[in-house]
């Protein structure tokens, strides 16, 4: 069964394309890489990407017998996978550019569309009246002794000069949390 499957895959890889096959010159090393029926399927998937295998594999013109297996292998294997990026990479190169100026386009021309104003600042941004921002980056060493330094620069220029012992006022409760020993107590908690 297997050996019945590999002689009808190398066949339908040596029958020619069909005739609306894309020419070898607009495609790349992948795509090159595969016989001319693997890029028949290819471009059939690029064609119609919503597509199933067994149409791809129709439309590159494989014989009806085994149709389903020659597409399922023909689908995974890893050259036609590359060449699948390749084709899609081009595409989306060619293509995707202009698609995107007409949707940006079409969003900025309709004024009752949500995303109007942020197409309008995109185009605006593309074409040279962007809004220029200035990014400051300041590195501050925040160590003990930069801090101090800092400090001491500071009291200088505020014309007070900074001692080694800050003095803050009393507190309204002091009294009452520091312990004044009686005249009778010996202060070491003995009655």
């Amino acid at each position: 069964m297997a050996l019945c499957s590999k002689v009808i895959e190398m066949m339908d890889d040596k029958a020619q394309p069909p005739a609306d096959a894309e020419p070898d010159l607009e495609h790349g090393p992948c795509m090159l890489a595969l016989s001319p029926k693997r890029r028949a399927f290819v471009m059939a998937m690029a064609r119609n990407p919503m597509g199933r295998h067994t149409d791809w594999a129709k439309e590159a013109g494989y014989a009806k017998r085994g149709l389903r297996v020659r597409a399922f292998e023909t689908y995974h294997d890893p050259k036609v996978q590359d060449a699948v990026m390749e084709v899609a990479r081009a595409t989306l190169g060619a293509r995707g550019p202009l698609l995107a100026v007409h949707g940006l386009l079409e969003i900025a021309g309709n004024p009752k569309h949500q995303g109007r104003l942020k197409a309008l600042e995109l185009i605006a941004n593309r074409v040279g009246f962007s809004e220029k921002r200035q990014i400051e980056i300041v590195h501050r060493d925040l160590t003990g002794d930069a801090l101090i330094e800092r400090m001491k620069y500071l009291s200088e220029k505020l014309a007070e000069p900074l001692t080694n012992e800050i003095k803050l006022p009393p507190h309204p409760l002091a009294n009452l949390i520091e312990h004044q020993p009686a005249a009778d107590d010996d202060g070491e908690g003995n009655e």
